[in-house]
């Protein structure tokens, strides 16, 4: 009996190749606003500044768990899209 299968592997690929460049955008991007806040502190040192540090701070902890998370996740859709290429061919 033959299983008709609805996933499409090109597309599983397509979707890990989108994930991992934007783990890496984020990365890069969240590592320049550290950058800059961290240069701009230099010149602005109140009770706001320490505010906003808080919340980069929640920011960048929130963003490396989902980081992680997603590069996990890289593989198994490599290995999901696979196993669906040689299905197909059987």
């Amino acid at each position: 009996m033959s299983m008709n299968v609805a996933a499409n592997p090109d597309e599983i690929i397509r979707f890990a190749n989108q994930l991992q460049s934007y783990i890496e955008h984020l990365q890069e991007e969240t590592s320049s606003i550290s950058s800059a806040y961290n240069q701009v502190g230099n010149e602005w040192s109140d009770g706001k500044y320490a505010e906003l540090g808080e919340a980069l701070d929640a920011m960048r902890s929130q963003m490396q768990a989902f980081c992680e998370k997603a590069e996990e996740q890289i593989p198994h859709l490599h290995n999901m899209a696979e196993r669906l290429y040689e299905y197909q061919q059987s």
